[in-house]
């Protein structure tokens, strides 16, 4: 419903706004030590928005590209699972046995994702 009245550039723009606001919920949950609450809650937006971002940026792209939407979908689809094993190994590659290696990743996912929308968003 959302999408037919408001359209897919403002729900991706909404979601990713979401996505930025937990991460730093996330990162000042941990820096003000506010325990299991601190990490649960902004972790939970941040993948509540998941699907809303992920089906908004895939409707744009197949809406610019429906020419060659099954090669768009299945390179779009690739470079996801790339990113997140990519995501998975810093995680795993960074040393400490605490909870900031992922919340540093997932941090910067978050504000490289919106880095990325508002810097192709120009170019449109």
């Amino acid at each position: 419903r959302f999408v037919k009245q408001k359209g897919s550039r403002f729900m991706l723009s909404f979601a990713l706004t979401c996505t930025i606001i937990s991460s730093f919920l996330l990162v000042m949950g941990q820096v003000f030590h506010l325990g299991l609450w601190g990490m649960v809650l902004p972790i939970m937006l941040f993948v509540a928005m998941i699907p809303t971002i992920s089906s908004n940026c895939m409707a744009l792209l197949l809406s610019d590209y429906a020419h060659i939407a099954g090669t768009a979908a299945s390179l779009a689809g690739t470079f996801r699972f790339g990113l997140g094993a990519l995501a998975a190994a810093c995680v795993a590659a960074l040393p400490e046995n605490t909870q900031w290696p992922m919340i540093l990743v997932m941090a910067s996912c978050g504000m490289l994702s919106t880095y990325f929308y508002v810097k192709v968003k120009r170019h449109i």
